[in-house]
């Protein structure tokens, strides 16, 4: 029963058969390899050594749990959408492991009958660190996610700004370079987000019962591309409260992701976008944060092409036998 659990999680339900995701597996018995090495090296079966390298190494893997989130990503030829998996399941894996660092020393502190070193205030800044990261883990849980999408990524951004400062005052020897580096990644996210945002109005025009016709400026978009599938982010400009504007802007920036169904050289960009809870409104005002690349993962850049090119090969088949059943 246990076994069959842990094998769901990395599966896909098709019908009556189970796929095994692979491609995750691959992911999280790779980075569990990296991470146990750096973990065990040189330990001269010192337990309390083990511990404290576990947080290290926990603390040392958070720059590039954030790399991995950048948009675009600075790595060539790569969507940023490509590497959330890797962001995600390493995450988990460092969280697992700061949970173990955490855990082996509250067992020494009770063992040494030292229990009170918990309210120093290093160790209550480790313990803030310990409990954001189990809001981020508890709060990704797909289930959660999907049915409270803002409280996940609230919590998720707050949280994250919160073990970056927390763990600056509790790691022993300092690491002022590392909260640096982590610092300068999410500024750079907050930057990036400003420098393809531009604001305007927008067009709204009924389709259907549940379908609505956007249009935008051609000029509104800051970051073009060709690509089909290419997607735009929104938020909407309250100008009567500036500090809900700037919470939302810095602080707390849940953006509306919308398909674009036109091309650069339209003279608008359009949506075609399904009634929800977002207030599409002619009369106000909104920030237009992107393109963003789509993540197309049946197609395949030739090699002679980069990413900003409309080539590609495709890895997708046609499969007569299911198509004539189905006709």
């Amino acid at each position: 029963m246990i076994i069959s659990r842990f094998l769901l999680m990395f599966s896909r339900c098709s019908g009556n058969s189970v796929t095994l995701n692979f491609s995750v597996i691959k992911i999280i018995v790779f980075w569990s390899i990296i991470l146990i090495i750096l973990s065990v090296t040189d330990l001269h079966s010192d337990f309390q050594i083990l511990a404290a390298r576990l947080g290290r190494v926990a603390t040392y893997s958070l720059p590039t749990v954030l790399f991995l989130t950048l948009r675009p990503s600075p790595l060539p030829n790569t969507l940023y959408l490509s590497l959330l998996p890797i962001h995600k399941w390493l995450s988990r894996l460092i969280i697992f492991q700061s949970l173990l660092h955490t855990v082996m020393y509250i067992y020494f502190f009770m063992k040494r009958n030292t229990l009170s070193k918990i309210y120093r205030i290093d160790n209550l800044n480790g313990c803030i660190a310990m409990t954001a990261f189990l809001i981020i883990i508890i709060t990704s849980l797909p289930k959660f996610r999907r049915s409270a999408y803002n409280i996940f990524y609230v919590n998720h951004y707050i949280c994250t700004w919160i073990v970056v400062i927390t763990l600056y005052f509790h790691v022993r020897p300092g690491i002022p370079y590392l909260t640096l580096l982590n610092a300068a990644i999410l500024i750079y996210q907050i930057y990036y987000r400003f420098k393809i945002s531009k604001l305007t109005k927008i067009d709204v025009s009924q389709i259907s019962e549940n379908l609505i016709l956007v249009t935008l400026p051609n000029d509104s978009i800051a970051n073009k591309s060709n690509l089909p599938g290419c997607h735009l982010r929104m938020i909407e400009y309250d100008e009567n409260n500036y500090v809900k504007l700037i919470w939302k802007l810095l602080f707390s920036p849940i953006q509306h992701p919308f398909t674009i169904s036109t091309l650069p050289i339209d003279k608008s960009q359009r949506l075609i976008v399904r009634k929800g809870k977002f207030d599409l409104n002619p009369n106000k005002k909104y920030f237009i944060t992107g393109a963003f690349l789509p993540y197309l993962n049946f197609l395949k850049s030739n090699s002679y092409s980069s990413i900003s090119d409309f080539v590609f090969n495709s890895n997708s088949r046609y499969d007569y036998n299911v198509t004539h059943t189905n006709n």
